[in-house]
C-alpha cells in the first residue's frame, strides 16, 4: 500500500516539505519487543522527536504527544505540525503493528462486540506504554507541564483511552475521527475532576469511523460525570485545515 493510499490518513494538503525531524528515536527511549510478558512494567514505544518554532532539543519545552491512524507512519504524521508557531517538543510514538506500508496500533475489526472488547483491552495497554514513553523523554529533555496527548482516527481512540486510564499524567486530550471504545475496562468508580480537559473532533462526511460512534461514546462518557467537548464539522475522515488550526490552538492554550 502506497502513502497515498493508506486507509486512515491526514488531509493531504497540508505541506510536509518543510517538515525537520531533530531525531528519529531520541536518547534514552526504548526499542522493547512489543509484547510484555504479565507483571512487567510498561515499555516505551520507540517514537520519533522534533521541535517547533526554531525550538532546540535541549529547551524546556511542552511536550506533545502524536498518535496516528492506521497505515499512517510518524514521519508522515508530524507534518501536522509544519510550520506550529508555538516552542514546543512533539512526540510522535511508533504503533506496535505493520499494516500496509505504514503501522496501526491495532488490527482486526472493532465492529463486533468481542473484537472491540479484545482492542479495548489491547488499547489501555498501550496507554500504559505511552505513559512510559513521555516518562522516558522527561527524562532525556527538559519538559514544562504535562503533556498533552493528540490522535487522529486510531491514534483518537488511544487519546480516549490515555484520558480516561492515565488521567494524572496529561493535560489535555484531542481526539479527532476516532470515539471511545465502550467496552474499555475502566475502574467502577472515576473521579470526573481528575480526567484532563477532553476536546474531540468529529466529521459528519465521515464513513469510515462515524460521527454517531463518536457521539455514543461520549454519551457514555458523560453519563459518568466525565466532561468532553465534541465539536463536529463537515469534512470526512482527515484533519481539514481549519481543524488543524483550531487543534493547535486548543494544544498552544493549555501550555
Amino acid at each position: 500500500m502506497t502513502r497515498a493510499a493508506a486507509i486512515e490518513r491526514v488531509d493531504r494538503h497540508l505541506s510536509w516539505a518543510c517538515l525537520v525531524v531533530l531525531a528519529a528515536c531520541a536518547p534514552g527511549s526504548a526499542q522493547p519487543s512489543e509484547s510484555q510478558q504479565s507483571g512487567e512494567s510498561p515499555q516505551p514505544f520507540r517514537y520519533l522527536e522534533m521541535q517547533s518554532a526554531g525550538a532546540a532539543p535541549s529547551d524546556r519545552l511542552p511536550l506533545v504527544v502524536a498518535l496516528h491512524g492506521r497505515g499512517d507512519r510518524p514521519e508522515w504524521f508530524a507534518g501536522l505540525f509544519d510550520g506550529f508557531a508555538t516552542p514546543a517538543r512533539i512526540v510522535v510514538p511508533h504503533p506496535p503493528h505493520r499494516f500496509g506500508d505504514g503501522l496501526a496500533w491495532y488490527l482486526g475489526s472493532w465492529q463486533s462486540s468481542r473484537g472491540r472488547t479484545q482492542i479495548a483491552r489491547e488499547l489501555v495497554a498501550h496507554a500504559a506504554r505511552i505513559r512510559a514513553t513521555v516518562e522516558a523523554v522527561t527524562r532525556a529533555r527538559p519538559t514544562r507541564g504535562r503533556p498533552v496527548v493528540m490522535g487522529f482516527s486510531q491514534g483518537a481512540m488511544l487519546a480516549y483511552t490515555i484520558a480516561l486510564t492515565q488521567p494524572d499524567a496529561f493535560a489535555a486530550a484531542f481526539p479527532i475521527s476516532g470515539f471511545f471504545y465502550r467496552e474499555t475496562p475502566l475502574p467502577a468508580r472515576i473521579d470526573p475532576a481528575r480526567i484532563p480537559r477532553i476536546v474531540a473532533w468529529h466529521g459528519r462526511a465521515d464513513r469510515l469511523v462515524t460521527l454517531a460512534d463518536d457521539r455514543r461514546g461520549v454519551d457514555a462518557l458523560r453519563a459518568r460525570g466525565i466532561s468532553v467537548e465534541l465539536r463536529e464539522h463537515d469534512a470526512a475522515h482527515t484533519i481539514p485545515a481549519p481543524i488543524r488550526r483550531d487543534l493547535l490552538t486548543e494544544i498552544t492554550s493549555t501550555f
